[in-house]
């Protein structure tokens, strides 16, 4: 098995170490690859998307971001049908979209959204 060194903040760390307790896991390393293992099996999901689908996105972000978030909320216009934002918490803002169109065109909408720093949480819904 190789060995990979990674720096991660304080905050990331605490996340780590109260995964752990609460999952039962002894050791960081199986939290990453637990980690590694969900997120390939997302894009594996993502991946395979193909043609017209219709489908729910959830993006978490900071509050100070909504000005980008709407931004892309604009790019993708023509696909949302419906869009709800709410306050969820002190600085954090929920985005609940629901889209119709082209599959390609919505692995964009979500990789737009992924791609902002201050975006916490991104998950596509696909019934």
């Amino acid at each position: 098995m190789g060995i990979v060194s990674v720096s991660i903040g304080s905050e990331e760390l605490s996340e780590i170490e109260s995964l752990q307790r609460e999952l039962g896991i002894s050791g960081r390393s199986e939290i990453m690859r637990m980690g590694i293992k969900k997120l390939s099996s997302d894009q594996k999901e993502l991946s395979s998307l193909s043609g017209n689908i219709d489908c729910v996105l959830l993006v978490v972000h900071k509050h100070d971001s909504t000005h980008a978030v709407a931004e892309i909320r604009h790019d993708f216009e023509s696909m949302i049908r419906t869009q709800l934002h709410s306050h969820i918490a002190k600085d954090k803002c929920l985005e609940i979209l629901v889209a119709s169109g082209d599959s390609n065109k919505v692995k964009k909408m979500v990789k737009a959204f992924e791609s902002l720093k201050k975006v916490d949480y991104v998950k596509l819904v696909v019934p």
